[in-house]
């Protein structure tokens, strides 16, 4: 019986022992990494670029005169002379008062038909100059100007006319004088509260042009 026994004990003792160690070698195998996985930075979402605001458009510079506080915008030619306020300062029997401006701004209008035809509207501001020369000779040349006499047909009077006004300042005030530019070189000349018959819109016109006063010739 007993030698019946043995061998068989002992051949489950050795299987156990063989389990044994299957386990301990699978336990102590490392495991086996996989291939490691990049991911691809153009999979990566991004954030939508922000546009910069847009700027309003200004739109095409404007042009054409501007009007300063100096020039009315527009010239009542059918009233010859015509001045858009009277003197504020005294000119008693005179053009213009006897002393020196200070300033002096000469406003052109657009050319208008004389003669009855100019009651047709008001002519539009053309531009206006500042007489930044020869003030000093403005006072002595205005008193000239002498109060108008009988009235006497213009020899070349019709065609078109071409409004002036002067704005002269003053210390202690100031005064528009109106004069239109005239082929027939006989229309009056004015500053609200006085009219003379001395021709005026050559000097007005010239003037306008040379930014300084000019003498009548």
């Amino acid at each position: 019986m007993r030698r019946g026994i043995l061998p068989l004990s002992l051949l489950v003792v050795l299987t156990g022992c063989a389990a044994d160690g299957g386990d301990r070698d699978a336990s102590s195998t490392p495991p086996v990494a996989g291939p490691s996985v990049t991911a691809d930075p153009t999979s990566e979402p991004t954030s939508p670029a922000t546009a910069p605001p847009s700027r309003p458009s200004s739109g095409p510079a404007t042009t054409g005169p501007v009007a300063s506080d100096a020039c009315p915008t527009s010239f009542l030619a059918s009233a010859s002379p015509w001045v858009p306020a009277p003197p504020t300062t005294e000119t008693p029997g005179r053009l213009a008062p006897d002393a020196d401006p200070v300033t002096a701004v000469v406003c052109r209008y657009a050319p208008v038909a004389a003669g009855p035809a100019a009651g047709g509207g008001p002519a539009a501001l053309v531009g206006e100059v500042a007489l930044t020369r020869r003030l000093d000779r403005v006072r002595g040349d205005l008193a000239l100007a002498r109060a108008p006499a009988a009235p006497s047909p213009c020899s070349r009077a019709g065609g078109t006319v071409v409004p002036h006004l002067m704005r002269l300042d003053y210390a202690d005030g100031s005064l528009w004088i109106s004069a239109t530019r005239a082929s027939g070189e006989c229309t009056p000349s004015g500053n609200g509260a006085f009219v003379t018959s001395t021709y005026l819109g050559e000097v007005l016109s010239s003037s306008y042009d040379a930014a300084a006063w000019t003498s009548p010739s």
